[in-house]
């Protein structure tokens, strides 16, 4: 999870997982950072961007793996903070 402050009581928080994580896990995830930043029911969500993937293949086991990670962004703002 990476937090950048944008002033004004506003964040940008970016959740990131494996490949199996899910749209709905990320926004979990982001959800649960912004009742830690802000306090709960103290915050809005800003803007719905997409998913982002990043694949690649590894090597285990003399065999080649799919994998990769999924990246989601979005912008907290507190109300109150």
């Amino acid at each position: 999870m990476n937090v950048n402050e944008l002033g004004d009581n506003r964040y940008d928080v970016t959740s990131h997982g494996n490949i199996f994580h899910s749209k709905a896990t990320l926004v979990k995830d982001i959800e649960a950072k912004a009742v830690k930043l802000c306090g709960v029911g103290n915050y809005d969500i800003v803007g719905d961007s997409t998913m982002t993937k990043s694949r690649y293949t590894v090597r285990t086991g003399g065999v080649n793996a799919p994998s990769g990670a999924n990246f989601l962004s979005r912008t907290i703002e507190c109300k109150n903070k």
